[in-house]
């Protein structure tokens, strides 16, 4: 079990490593995870020269998968 001290010390390390991302209140995750997943399907879908079985295949996920998430983000 961690002392206070380490504790301490962690979540010294992490801010000096990550900065000052703020209180969990102040975090959208769900936001912050459909950008970034918009951020890779996109890179995906260029790299893939707008095939959709390429890319689906590249970012792991069904063709089908794919296409929902196109729809969704309104890439299509």
């Amino acid at each position: 079990m961690e002392t206070k001290n380490e504790q301490e010390y962690f979540y010294k390390m992490f801010n000096e490593m990550w900065g000052d991302i703020g209180s969990p209140q102040n975090t959208d995750l769900t936001a912050e995870v459909e950008s970034l997943e918009l951020d890779i399907i996109q890179r995906a879908m260029y790299n893939a020269q707008s095939n959709r079985t390429h890319a689906a295949k590249a970012l792991g996920i069904s063709r089908e998968s794919l296409i929902y998430k196109l729809k969704k983000y309104e890439i299509v």
